[in-house]
Parts: C-alpha cells; structure tokens; sequence
C-alpha cells in the first residue's frame, strides 16, 4: 500500500496541472503528451516485439443486445468513454531508449458497422463465429493508437452484436466491467436526458505508471525485492510437464480451453476442508493444483504464477488500465509431506506473496536475470486463477444484453487453471498450449484433479504421493489394456521335450546348418543324449549348473541340450570374456562341471575346475548310449542361468525356469507358425539371452538353425553373404546390427521375418526394414522376464515405434515410486508380472527383494512383478512409447531431460545415421551433455548446433559432439556406452576473449560494452549471462539500427545472444555471404565508423 510520505497528493496535482497547461498552449486535436510506460506495458510490449503476431495478448468481450438500438448514442457513449480515460487514447512507442505511453489529447473513435440484416436466421449464430474469429485474430501495433476497436454487428433493428476487442497492454481483466458499466451509464444518460452520475477522475493510468517507477527508484521496495530474489533462489526454469509433442524451439500461443464444473458436494467439501485448516479457497486449489502438477512432471520443486488485483489503492479501482502484477509462487512439495502439511506450506507461502506483491513481475525477472530460453516463458510456464474481479450488471435502457462465451484459440502459457464459483458451484478452465498438449490429455488432466481432489476431502492426512489420480474404474481399464489373455500352454513338457518330439517326427531334417557342417534332427538328438548320459556317469543330475564354455557350433546345441535333457541348467561363458569375469561367474555359480574344448582351456587358463572337453574326450562320449533319457524334471527348476551387467561391477546372475522359457516359446511358435520350411539366423552370443529364440525356436518347429560364427556375425559384409547364400526365414538382431548391415549395403530378404530388439528401434531404421523384409516386428523384454515380454508388428506407415503388447500370460503395468498406476500420457516406470518372470538373482536376495516385489494388482497368491528401470508411457493414439532408461533420465542445470529426446532429434538430420546422448562431468566437475554421432558427411559442430536450435531449447542443446566411425560394442552386439570417448575440449569451453573479425562485429563490441559498462567484450560472450536483460536488448536493437542502417527483430537477439551471431544475422539481412569474404564491404554511418576507428585505438 501507498504511504503517505511516497502518496504526495499535491505533487499529483501539480503535474496534472502542468499537463493542463500544456494543453492549452497547443492545438488540441494534435496534441500528444509523453509518459513513461508501467513495467506491465514494457513486458507486453518486448513481447509483441518477439511475436509480433501474436494475438494471444488480445481481450475480446461479445454482447448479443435485443431491443431498439440507438447507434448513434452507442457511438457518442464510447467517445465519451475514450475521453474520460487516457488509455483508451494510448499508443506506446520508443523515445531515446525508453518504452513510453504517448497519449492523444483527443480521439475519435467511430464504431464499425456491418450490416448483415439480409442474412438468414438461421446463419446468423454461425456469421456471429465467423466475426468473433476475424476480430480476435486482428492484429494491433501497439504504436499506432487506439489499441482498441469497437464493431457492430447487425442483424435486425432490434437483433445486433457488439464487438469490444482492446489490448492487454491498456487495459486487465478488472478494467472490462469498468468499460461496460460507464459505457451503460453513458447510453442510458443520453437517451434518457438524464445525468451520467459518473464521479470525476482524480487519477489517471499515466499517472499511477510515474508513481510506480518513483516508488521503486526510492529504494521502498528493496526488502520486497530480497523476499523474491531470496524466495526464488535456485527455483526451477521449467516445469516439464509431459507433453504430447516435443516443445518448439522458438515460444508459440496457439491454444484452446476445456471447461469442467466440480459437483456441488465436492465443491462444499473443499470449502469445509478449507475452513478447517484456516486456508482460502484460493490457498486450498493452488495446493491440490501444486500436487496434480507434481504427480506429472515428477518435480517436487516448482513455480505457479498467479495473478493480483494490483489496486491497493481505492482511486485505482475504477481506472481502466492494465494495474495486474503476476506473482511467482514456489510451490515446496519436498518430502512427500501430507495433503494438510501442504497446504499450510502453501498458506504461508501465499500470506508472503502477499506481504511484497508491490514488486512488478518485469523488474523481478530483470533482476533475477534467469536463463533466457526462447521455448518457455522465464521464472514460470503455468499459472493458476481464482476469479473475483467485479462483476456488476450493467444495462443499455430497454435492451437486453447476453453475454456470449468466446472459444479460445490462443494460450499465454503452457497451462493454466482458472476457478470460479457460480451458483454454489466450483466452474474451472484449462487453457492449454496446443503445439504442447492434446485436448483428451487435457480432458483427463481435468478429470484427475476432480478425482485427486475427492481424494483430499476424504483424508488430507494420506502423502501426496498417494493421493488417487484415478478413479477405480480408470485403474481396471489401464489394467485391461496391458493384461494379455491367459491362454493354456505346455508348461510341463519342457524345450527339449519338444524337440525330441520333433526328432522323431522329421528326423531327416536340416536341425543345424553352420558353414560347411550340416547336422540332423536325429544325429542332434542322439549326440545330446550321449553328452547327457556322460554327465549323468559323472554325477551330475537334476538341479545343477552346468557351464558351457564353447566355440560357436553344434558342439554348443548339443551341450545345452545334454543339460536340460538331466534336469540342469546350463551357464553360459563365452570364451571372449575377460579371464576374470568367467572366473567370477563359475565361483558364483558354483557350477557342478563344465562344459569346454581343450583348446579354449589351454587358452584362458581357468583355475581347477570339474570339466568335460568334448574334443579330447570324444571318443568316451561316443561309447554312452544314444537314447532319450526318462528324467522328470519340474517346470520351476532353472532352465538356464545367464549373467548380466550389475552396478556393482560384477555381473549378478538370472535364474530363468523351464515355465516361463515354455511360455514364451509357445507364444513365438503361435505367432510366427514356424515350421520345418523355415530357417532361422542365429547370430546372438550364447551369454545374450536373445539367443534363446535363435537357437530353441526352431528346435521345436522342426526347422533350421542357420548358425553363424562371431566373424560373420560382427562384419555386415559377410553376414550379407550369409544372407544370400541361404533362404533365412526369420532374423533377429539388434537395433545397432541392423543398422550395420544397413551400412553395409543390405538390400533386404523379401520372404524373411525381421525382429529387432535389445536395443530402442529407432524411426528412421524401421522405415528402412520394412521395405527389406515381410514383415518387422519390434520386441522387448529384459533378461529377467524371459527374453521379449511385448512385441509390435511395426507398419510401413508408422509414425511411432510402440512397445507393442504383452505376449499370453503377460501382464505389464506403467507405475511411480509408490507402485501406483499412472495415467496414460505421464511416463513411469514400466513393471512386468505373469508366466515369464524369472525366479530372480542367484546368491543376491536383497536384490532379488527390491526388483522382483508382490504384483498389488494380482488376486494369485504370491504373484509377482519385475520393475524394469525402463521409463514408458502411453501415448494418447494408444502407443506404448519407450522413452528411455530411468538412468539415462538427467538433471542438467535444474532442467530435468530425456536423453533420448535429443537422440532423436539429432537423428532426424539426413546426414546423421545414429546418434547417442549422454552426461559427462567435466574438468570443474559440472555435468554437460555429450552428443556421439556417426555420420555420412562432414559436419561443423556449428552446423549441428545450428540444426538443433530449430527444434530443442537451450538447455537440451549438447555441449559437445563427438564424431565416430563405429560404436564400441558389447559382446552381445549391445553399444557399449561406458566405452564412448571422452570429447576434446571445444574453444566454446576455453576463457579467452575471441576479437571481432570484421567492422560489424567491432560496432557490436563497442556496443555492447556501452550498454553492458563493459570494458572488454568477447564475441562469443552471451548477453544475457553479461547482465543484459529484455529492455536493454531493445535499446541494442535501436543503437544498431541507427548505426548500421539494419533492423533486427528483438527474437534475433534471443536466438543467438552472441556478437558473432548478431553479426551473422545482420550480414544475411543485408545479403552479405559470409561475415569472412571481403567484397563489397558493409557501408557504415558515420556513427558506425567513429565507434569502429575507437575500438581499433584501443590496445
């Protein structure tokens, strides 16, 4: 509130009284006066300098009006109006730097007239619509008055719309009714005779505008400036909210609203609750509106804006003008406090807010200086309302006014909710980006915060965490979705089994093809049952694990088929790992013999261990009998025990059973319908579980193993020969071999079924494997869920890349921290449960007891789920997207990011075949974002940079990349990512100052330096990080223009902050090529060339 001391009355009437004096020494109709423009007019204003065809900034407000109009008085009544008030006369324009109102003494402003009176009654809701579009979308120049326009739309004598469409910059949400009332009070004065009863103005905007900027210029507000600058220390830049489409590099305002109403229940409920912890039910929204956000965007650190009166004084409230400030509040969720700590954290934050509302929201951002982003809105990118602006009846004599509800096609923000009570009912509104948002993702936001709110009236002591966002009929649908059939399969006849059934049925048949060696189905089966009654002679029986530590061959069938045939389970050890890492596993394991060649012995030197070597020994081995063996076996005993990575640095083992490894082959063998006809590539190292289809898929369909050794299966070149020499029916491999054998000039098998899985898929290689094969499949799973778990039979059309579906007896579940079901459209954490779980870690317990946990949607006793650490979502169009690993999700600079977002927009460039993302920590131990690229053509960093500021915001652009001719891989054909090279470091990263290299990059130094108080400039130096804020970038457009005889746009300057890209951009404006060549040099003002001849006197 004002105090007397900074509220001098007579200093107000002074000026007034000046300004009365200069009117009269002047031609009225001419005459304009000058007044420094409010910090809520510059912040408009820099915004309809960055998008100058923005109209998301105009108010719009369209009355049906019945009964005898009288135009003319309508007419008179509006000019009076714009008499009374000045800023109905105000135009803003630029005078020596500073944004300022320039005011018309008088204006007539006529009312425009369409008549449509020979229009149908029928066509005339649909003409209304049509001139409600054509008038919102009407541009103002905001230096050119009026910035509002008045249409009378008529259709009748007696049936009209009135159109009043005004700026925001000269008039708030407050200052409407104003309008309308005295514009009601002026009609009704003038065709009635009477008086208008209108009290004088004491004040004018114009006047409150000096005010505000004295009383800030005095050193007043200084505790309030510290309340916010303390208050948002460290705050967040953005709110990442999930959205349906990745955000535009440069801020849109294309929008739309959905309105919901609150049951009138709900709506006493919340007040009850409200009343109960002494909260408003502004405070008690906001809260429940914090947590709705938070449960989306995962941050528990957040910032609202919210919008305040701004008349904190009484001769203030019948101006028209735009008095609205915008307060930044940050929402503290941190703890998972409960509903009710909350919203007492909420309270005092609101009551604080309150207490330094004086401070404009222009010069917080000014002087917090936060990171300048082109993409979002600066300090916040949501806002919440609470309406309570007046809103008096007002009426035109004898006629009667409707109010039309406008729809909106524009958005300031990302999102807004807007609350309002009307008739003992709770009426809300989101507004919402549609570049960003969908509408059924909005219409489910809405529903959710309905929900979430009936939850926090039923107990406001229960974590915010666990507050219900869906209803108990939306949590069965999402189950339903990713629940598969529950269809009968062969639990108890195990792989073997099968295949011994089909050596009986096709015996003759090709079971192995490996180079120059070809092996039945019955020369199979019965070197097996050799190798198993061998084991069997020496001890080893049902239970055991059995390491396999072959060459790839049929030496490496027969083996693992000779330790499922006595019940064990077969540990695979390839012989390419490090010495030290197959000695971990056979201690851990504690395997009971293993399965070896002398020569692979010879070679690694294992220590002592129980061994058979199938070469030196063969001749004993061939001596067993060769018939099957008559072992029962249980569907829960292991069928293999396969090691993968651990965080821990050595790798922890997944005991897979023979029920869940039965499952999935009959779900493959269903959906694929192989048969002895088909050939099936085997390429997969026997320690990466994938091979399990390659080599047992075939086995029980009496068809071909086309088995491949480790040279054909990591050189494109060879494998492609492989390929043609062989008529392969179904191939599975990697996102990454794929993309191999892509490079290496594959042109595609027409007849062969292709899957890729291990690996994300991306778009642009499932573009090109649908036109190489019958069909591709993209399929997923972890080792721990035996194999793949969902598959996707991915079109030619495809847009999107899906997870796909669970396969039979398969349930996945998308949840949060909590294990609770998310809703579709929010990323979570993706969970498996059903028939192809593993048992879990062997010798790990206290892992195996965090990853695999109770399924608490499951009514089977002791059912389980498997929690992944892949971070999924359910897209609106029903696609289940894979957006990454949970690790992979990182924090730069308070920015949460998805690498594989960048990933993926780097990968779109045409000379870009694949590209990997990650975080490394730099020499001062900051974390930035390293881009690894493999490409088809040369290409600058700068070139890069460039490509993806079109698409990414700042923040998500790599600090450096890093060009490779091939990935680092794993043994399993997996990109080895601990293996990517550390970057060199980039000149960007070095302190030194970089000198301008030509007269418009020296004008733009000494610029710089002038309205920065530099001494020194670099020309790679950002201006905002200098100090520089949005009106002082407008000052720097100006003096270049007047300098260089070039205008910019003020967005220039936010796309590239840096001399050299100014530089770059005036030099395209002027049709220069290059800011390097040297002909036809940029002529100069006399400005120009006097800043430029001092830059070069200086040492």
């Amino acid at each position: 509130m004002l105090n007397a001391q900074n509220d001098p009355k007579a200093t107000l009437e002074q000026d007034m009284a000046m300004e009365d004096e200069q009117l009269e020494q002047s031609d009225n109709e001419e005459q304009t006066y000058l007044f420094p423009a409010s910090f809520g007019q510059e912040r408009l204003w820099l915004l309809n300098q960055l998008e100058p065809e923005n109209t998301a900034y105009n108010l719009l407000v369209t009355l049906k009006l019945k009964g005898p109009l009288d135009i003319s008085a309508l007419n008179q009544s509006l000019n009076a109006l714009v008499q009374r008030h000045e800023t109905l006369r105000t135009s803003l324009v630029m005078q020596d730097g500073q944004l300022m109102q320039s005011i018309a003494a008088e204006l007539a402003v006529p009312i425009e007239q369409i008549d449509r009176q020979s229009i149908a009654a029928e066509q005339r809701d649909a003409e209304m619509q049509r001139w409600i579009k054509k008038i919102s979308n009407r541009k103002f120049k905001l230096d050119q008055g009026p910035l509002f326009h008045a249409t009378l739309l008529q259709f009748q004598p007696t049936s009209a719309v009135f159109f009043l469409a005004i700026h925001h910059s000269i008039a708030d949400g407050w200052s409407l009714p104003i309008i309308f009332q005295e514009l009601s009070a002026y009609y009704n004065a003038i065709v009635t005779g009477q008086p208008d009863n209108l009290p004088e103005l004491t004040i004018q905007y114009a006047d409150y505008a000096v005010w505000q900027r004295e009383w800030l210029a005095s050193g007043e507000l200084d505790e309030q400036l510290s309340y916010w600058k303390e208050t948002l220390a460290g705050s967040p830049a953005l709110l990442q909210l999930p959205t349906d489409r990745l955000r535009p590099a440069s801020q849109t305002f294309h929008g739309n609203s959905y309105r919901f109403s609150l049951p009138r229940e709900l709506t006493k409920k919340i007040e009850a609750l409200g009343h109960r912890n002494r909260t408003t039910l502004y405070m008690t929204l906001m809260a429940a509106f914090q947590v709705l956000l938070f449960r989306y965007s995962g941050q528990d650190d957040m910032v609202i804006g919210t919008p305040i009166a701004g008349r904190t004084r009484m001769d203030l409230e019948g101006i028209i003008g735009l008095f609205t400030n915008t307060l930044a509040l940050r929402g503290d969720l941190s703890g998972d406090p409960t509903f009710q700590e909350l919203l007492a954290r909420v309270r005092q934050s609101t009551l604080d807010a309150y207490s330094n509302q004086e401070i404009p929201l222009e010069r917080l951002v000014e002087e917090l200086q936060p990171e300048r982003n082109l993409s979002y809105n600066p300090l916040f990118q949501v806002m919440f309302i609470l309406q309570n602006t007046p809103s008096d009846a007002f009426k035109l004599a004898d006629l009667t006014l409707t109010v039309v509800k406008l729809p909106s096609d524009t958005a300031k923000f990302d999102l807004t909710l807007t609350c309002w009570q009307e008739n003992d009912n709770l009426q809300a509104s989101l507004e919402y980006n549609t570049d960003l948002f969908d509408e059924s993702t909005i219409q489910r936001m809405a529903q959710q915060l309905q929900t979430l709110l009936e939850s926090i009236v039923s107990d406001d002591q229960v974590p915010i965490s666990r507050l219900a966002l869906l209803s108990l009929e939306e949590q069965q649908q999402l189950i339903a979705t990713f629940t598969a059939p529950t269809v009968a399969y062969p639990r108890e006849k195990h792989m073997h089994q099968r295949f011994e059934e089909q050596a009986e049925r096709v015996p003759q048949s090709l079971a192995i093809h490996h180079g120059e060696k070809r092996i039945t189905y019955q020369e199979l089966n019965q070197r097996a049952n050799q190798v198993a009654h061998r084991l069997q002679r020496e001890g080893i029986g049902a239970g055991a694990f059995v390491g396999i530590c072959v060459e790839r061959s049929a030496e490496m069938l027969v083996s693992i088929l000779a330790i499922l045939k006595i019940g064990g389970a077969y540990v695979p050890l390839d012989p390419d790992y490090p010495v030290h890492r197959l000695e971990f596993i056979i201690q851990d394991s504690n395997i009971a013999l293993l399965i070896t060649q002398q020569s692979i012995l010879e070679r690694l030197q294992l220590k002592e261990t129980h061994h058979l070597r199938l070469d030196t020994e063969q001749t004993a081995i061939e001596q067993e009998s060769s018939a099957n063996l008559n072992t029962s076996i249980a569907a829960e005993q292991p069928a293999y025990l396969i090691y993968t990575s651990g965080s821990t640095g050595n790798p922890k083992g997944v005991s897979v059973p023979h029920a869940a490894l039965n499952n999935f082959l009959h779900y493959m063998q269903a959906t694929f319908q192989i048969t002895e006809q088909d050939s099936v590539l085997a390429i997969s190292s026997l320690s990466f579980d994938i091979s399990a289809l390659e080599l047992f898929l075939p086995l029980i369909s009496g068809a071909c193993i086309e088995l491949v050794g480790r040279q054909e299966a990591t050189d494109g070149r060879l494998l492609i020969k492989v390929l043609k020499q062989n008529n392969i029916t179904l191939i599975q491999a990697t996102a990454s071999t794929w993309q191999m054998l892509i490079s290496s000039g594959w042109q595609g098998k027409p007849n062969a079924t292709l899957l890729c899985g291990g690996e994300a898929l991306p778009l642009d290689l499932a573009q090109k494997l649908t036109a190489r094969g019958k069909a591709l499949w993209n399929v997923y799973g972890p080792t721990e869920a035996t194999v793949w778990a969902t598959l996707y039979h991915v079109k030619k059309d495809a847009r999107h890349i899906s997870l796909g579906q669970p396969m039979d007896n398969v349930q996945i579940y998308i949840l949060d921290k909590q294990l609770q079901l998310v809703p579709a459209g929010i990323p979570g954490e993706l969970y498996i449960g059903g028939e192809g779980l593993a048992h879990g870690y062997l010798n790990r317990p206290d892992l195996t007891a965090t990853t695999f946990r109770p399924d608490p949607f499951s009514k089977q006793p002791g059912a389980r789920i498997y929690k992944t650490g892949d971070i999924v979502r359910y897209s609106n169009d029903q696609v289940l997207e894979y957006l990454g690993r949970s690790d992979f999700q990182v924090k730069v600079r308070g920015h949460r990011i998805e690498l594989g977002e960048i990933e993926a927009c780097l990968e779109r460039h045409s000379e870009i075949k694949q590209a990997i993302v990650t975080v490394r920590e730099d020499q001062s131990n900051d974390q930035r974002i390293v881009a690894y690229l493999r490409t088809t053509a040369t290409l600058s960093t700068a070139e890069i940079r460039s490509y993806l500021q079109k698409d990414l915001p700042a923040y998500m652009i790599p600090s450096a990349f890093v060009i490779l001719d091939a990935w680092p891989l794993t043994p399993n054909g997996k990109i080895d990512r601990r293996a990517l090279p550390a970057p060199e470091i980039e000149q960007d990263d070095q302190p030194e100052i970089v000198l301008p290299v030509n007269q418009v990059e020296e004008v733009l130094v000494k610029l710089w330096a002038q309205l920065l108080g530099l001494e020194q400039v670099s020309t790679n130096w950002n201006f905002f990080q200098l100090g520089g804020h949005s009106l002082l970038g407008t000052q720097l457009m100006i003096r270049i223009t007047e300098a260089l005889k070039v205008e910019l746009p003020l967005r220039a300057l936010f796309e590239d902050p840096t001399i050299s890209g100014l530089a770059q951009a005036i030099e395209q404006q002027i049709g220069q090529e290059s800011k390097q060549k040297k002909a036809s040099p940029v002529r100069l003002t006399r400005t120009a060339q006097r800043l430029g001849s001092i830059n070069k006197k200086k040492p």
